[in-house]
Protein backbone atom coordinates (compact mmCIF):
# COMPACT_ATOMS: atom_id res chain seq x y z
CA UNK A 1 0.00 0.00 0.00
CA UNK A 2 1.52 3.43 -1.13
CA UNK A 3 1.08 6.17 1.25
CA UNK A 4 2.11 10.12 0.94
CA UNK A 5 3.38 11.33 3.61
CA UNK A 6 3.48 15.01 5.18
CA UNK A 7 5.69 16.11 7.83
CA UNK A 8 3.09 18.45 10.00
CA UNK A 9 4.79 19.24 13.27
CA UNK A 10 9.06 19.46 13.07
CA UNK A 11 10.28 20.38 17.04
CA UNK A 12 14.09 18.96 17.20
CA UNK A 13 15.08 17.40 19.58
CA UNK A 14 11.60 16.90 21.03
CA UNK A 15 9.06 16.19 18.84
CA UNK A 16 8.02 15.22 15.31
CA UNK A 17 4.64 13.87 13.37
CA UNK A 18 4.34 12.97 10.05
CA UNK A 19 0.79 12.55 8.28
CA UNK A 20 0.59 9.58 6.00
CA UNK A 21 -2.28 9.78 3.26
CA UNK A 22 -3.51 6.40 1.97
CA UNK A 23 -6.71 5.45 -0.25
CA UNK A 24 -7.84 3.17 2.69
CA UNK A 25 -6.95 5.19 5.57
CA UNK A 26 -4.69 8.32 6.83
CA UNK A 27 -2.35 7.56 9.69
CA UNK A 28 -0.96 9.87 11.83
CA UNK A 29 2.16 9.14 13.57
CA UNK A 30 4.12 11.86 16.68
CA UNK A 31 7.29 10.93 18.11
CA UNK A 32 8.40 12.54 21.63
CA UNK A 33 12.20 12.35 22.76
CA UNK A 34 13.11 12.55 26.18
CA UNK A 35 16.67 12.91 27.21
CA UNK A 36 17.58 11.07 29.90
CA UNK A 37 20.09 11.35 32.54
CA UNK A 38 22.28 8.24 31.37
CA UNK A 39 23.22 9.32 27.90
CA UNK A 40 19.91 7.65 26.60
CA UNK A 41 17.07 8.87 24.87
CA UNK A 42 13.12 7.93 25.02
CA UNK A 43 11.11 8.05 21.95
CA UNK A 44 7.24 7.82 22.66
CA UNK A 45 5.15 6.89 19.83
CA UNK A 46 1.32 7.91 19.38
CA UNK A 47 -0.13 6.72 16.42
CA UNK A 48 -3.71 7.28 15.29
CA UNK A 49 -5.53 6.20 12.14
CA UNK A 50 -8.70 7.24 9.96
CA UNK A 51 -9.95 4.58 7.97
CA UNK A 52 -12.28 5.76 4.66
CA UNK A 53 -15.64 4.42 3.50
CA UNK A 54 -15.98 0.62 4.59
CA UNK A 55 -11.83 0.34 5.84
CA UNK A 56 -13.42 2.72 8.80
CA UNK A 57 -15.46 -0.36 10.13
CA UNK A 58 -12.98 -2.50 9.36
CA UNK A 59 -10.11 -0.44 11.29
CA UNK A 60 -12.40 -0.81 13.87
CA UNK A 61 -12.45 -4.08 14.16
CA UNK A 62 -8.86 -5.23 13.05
CA UNK A 63 -6.87 -2.80 15.28
CA UNK A 64 -7.47 -4.47 18.29
CA UNK A 65 -6.13 -8.27 16.79
CA UNK A 66 -3.10 -6.50 14.94
CA UNK A 67 -2.08 -4.63 18.00
CA UNK A 68 0.51 -7.53 19.15
CA UNK A 69 1.88 -7.29 15.75
CA UNK A 70 2.09 -3.77 15.59
CA UNK A 71 3.81 -3.56 18.71
CA UNK A 72 6.27 -5.85 17.95
CA UNK A 73 6.83 -4.32 14.46
CA UNK A 74 7.62 -0.89 16.42
CA UNK A 75 9.83 -2.65 18.96
CA UNK A 76 12.06 -4.20 15.80
CA UNK A 77 12.19 -0.66 14.36
CA UNK A 78 12.95 1.06 17.29
CA UNK A 79 15.97 -1.62 18.01
CA UNK A 80 16.78 -0.78 14.73
CA UNK A 81 16.88 2.97 14.91
CA UNK A 82 19.02 2.19 18.27
CA UNK A 83 21.52 0.16 16.85
CA UNK A 84 22.11 2.59 14.00
CA UNK A 85 22.25 5.42 16.32
CA UNK A 86 25.00 3.64 18.92
CA UNK A 87 27.16 2.09 16.04
CA UNK A 88 26.64 4.71 13.01
CA UNK A 89 26.01 1.53 10.31
CA UNK A 90 22.89 0.05 8.95
CA UNK A 91 21.40 -2.47 11.34
CA UNK A 92 21.30 -6.01 9.76
CA UNK A 93 17.80 -7.25 11.00
CA UNK A 94 18.74 -10.68 13.27
CA UNK A 95 22.25 -9.66 13.41
CA UNK A 96 24.54 -11.65 16.03
CA UNK A 97 25.55 -8.31 17.44
CA UNK A 98 22.56 -6.89 18.32
CA UNK A 99 20.82 -7.36 21.83
CA UNK A 100 17.13 -5.18 21.75
CA UNK A 101 16.81 -3.03 24.88
CA UNK A 102 13.92 -1.49 24.38
CA UNK A 103 11.00 -1.32 26.97
CA UNK A 104 7.50 -1.04 25.71
CA UNK A 105 4.74 -0.27 28.11
CA UNK A 106 1.64 -2.73 28.63
CA UNK A 107 -0.72 -0.13 28.16
CA UNK A 108 0.72 0.80 24.73
CA UNK A 109 -2.91 1.39 22.13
Amino acid sequence: MEFEGEVVEYDPPRRSAILLRGPAFDLEVVYELESLADGRTRITQYSRSRGKGIWWLLLMVLTPLMRRSAIAATRKELDQLRLYCESGTPATPGGASFQPRIDVASDVR
